[in-house]
């Protein structure tokens, strides 16, 4: 007779009952380490879409920006003030336009070192209003827009 060491029987006799256990566990550990590596990826691939659009959003609010700034450097105020002046222009980031109105004339405020200045000079108010469009390429979809509305004072001559 073919007899085996007790030891030897005792250990198949647990490896019979234990087989399908051990797939189960295993097809269980895969399934929850999938689910986790999907949900890794969806929230990874938010998060880039996120950045990308907060990016596109600062590109158009700084060519918006570029307007404001080319409003107050174009020179069309000191000819005639209460014309509104408009110009429009491109940046490397995208196209802008902007225009600007004159609101109303301010006294400076008068002190003794500055008699002159305040008899000679106004406060002038200005609305600005600077808007701006990103694309990707010129003949790509509309990424972003932005407008900018400022308010400014400029030291003028009196008329």
């Amino acid at each position: 007779m073919n007899r085996l060491p007790q030891g030897y029987q005792n250990s198949c006799i647990g490896k019979i009952r234990q087989g399908g256990v051990a797939l189960i566990v295993t097809l269980v550990f895969l399934v929850m380490m999938t689910s986790i590596g999907v949900t890794m990826f969806t929230s990874t691939r938010m998060g880039q879409d996120m950045a990308a659009n907060f990016q596109e959003s600062n590109r158009a609010f700084q060519t918006a920006e570029t307007g404001v700034v080319v409003s107050l450097a174009d020179e069309s105020w000191n000819t005639n003030i209460n014309t509104p002046s408009t110009g429009e222009g491109t940046t490397g980031l995208g196209y802008y336009e902007f225009e600007r109105d004159f609101k109303d004339f301010f006294p400076l405020k008068r002190r003794k070192s500055q008699i002159y200045s305040a008899i000679h000079f106004h406060r002038a108010q200005f609305a600005i209003e600077s808007k701006a469009e990103v694309k990707a390429a010129e003949d790509a979809d509309l990424i972003a827009k932005a407008t900018v509305n400022e308010g400014v004072y400029l030291i003028v001559p009196k008329m």
